[in-house]
């Protein structure tokens, strides 16, 4: 909670604060996790009670900020191929292989997501062309939430 509330909840209030003292808008985007919602059958209750509030925190957030042109997103993605998801589930031990290969059976498109999907994401809610994307949660996990 400390990590994945406690201080998005800190630097929100800063950038916030700095924003609307300055009278300029502005994007804040969060990194949430499809596990805010859904179960993969793993051990990570904790985690994704923060998740979710942090899902709530967004929607708040777009609510307080959004009248002083700030917009609040979050990007929640699936499991994404990053080093560490490579060292301690793909190349892990045979268990963890089997979790991950489960999961990439339930996405639709049929891999896991790749840390450039995430980066696309935020730079597109970073920027103008989604000026009228304000508390939403969105999902890249090539459609696992939708089954």
């Amino acid at each position: 909670m400390n990590v994945n509330v406690k201080s998005v909840i800190n630097v929100t209030q800063v950038v916030a604060k700095n924003l609307i003292d300055r009278k300029i808008p502005g994007s804040i985007v969060n990194i949430s996790s499809i596990l805010s919602t859904r179960d993969l059958n793993i051990p990570m209750d904790s985690y994704s009670m923060s998740k979710a509030a942090l899902d709530a925190m967004t929607r708040l957030g777009a609510v307080q900020f959004g009248p002083h042109g700030i917009r609040v997103n979050s990007v929640n993605p699936c499991t994404t191929k990053t080093q560490m998801v490579i060292d301690h589930f793909i190349e892990g031990p045979p268990e963890m292989r089997k979790a991950i290969d489960a999961q990439v059976k339930r996405i639709p498109l049929g891999k896991l997501a790749e840390e450039q999907d995430m980066v696309d994401m935020i730079v597109y809610l970073l920027s103008d062309r989604s000026k009228m994307v304000n508390g939403q949660c969105i999902y890249v996990d090539g459609g696992f939430t939708a089954t």
